[in-house]
């Protein structure tokens, strides 16, 4: 595995963390620039830095349970897949468990997208899948991940593991 790290601008000492962590370790890649340039191209931008056949795209404050790679992982694998998740539980000024998508198909995932959003914790994809759908998409601002997960439900299924496994930082000056 590898971890890639795209920094965006940040203000706190992410940078120098990120070079402490990767001195020792060749898995941890490094990329960004001095200015925030966006979710979109962030997120671009990391997945043409990262090689692996799967990839897992999360915010840079939220958290993993230990066992999220081994529930998703083999759910990604299935050619049919487009997305894999999990439930999320939300922590730091707001914490507590947010209302859970229900177990539906492609279809139903798709009419919801197009009637409202819920949100998913991380995304697991295969890199095919990321660049067959053309990526984020540039100028939809802080929502070019929905956006994007618009696209991959309506050419792939969504899995979504029904356990909280994804943990959601919610702080203040947020986006989302």
């Amino acid at each position: 595995f590898e971890i890639c790290i795209w920094n965006v601008g940040s203000t706190v000492d992410t940078q120098e963390i990120a070079e402490r962590l990767s001195s020792g370790d060749a898995r941890i890649k490094l990329g960004g620039t001095a200015l925030n340039c966006g979710v979109g191209s962030a997120g671009n931008s990391v997945f043409l830095m990262s090689k692996g056949d799967v990839v897992l795209f999360m915010g840079c404050d939220d958290k993993l349970r230990p066992q999220y790679i081994s529930k998703t992982l083999p759910l990604v694998r299935d050619p049919a897949v487009g997305m894999v998740s999990s439930w999320v539980e939300t922590f730091g000024i707001k914490a507590g468990k947010p209302a859970r998508p229900p177990k539906i198909g492609r279809k139903e995932h798709r009419d919801r997208f197009y009637h409202g959003n819920y949100l998913f914790g991380g995304w697991m994809l295969r890199r095919e899948v990321f660049f067959e759908v053309g990526g984020f998409a540039q100028g939809f601002g802080y929502i070019c991940d929905l956006e994007c997960l618009v696209r991959i439900v309506n050419k792939y299924e969504i899995r979504v593991v029904e356990e909280e496994l994804y943990l959601y930082r919610v702080r203040i000056g947020s986006i989302s």
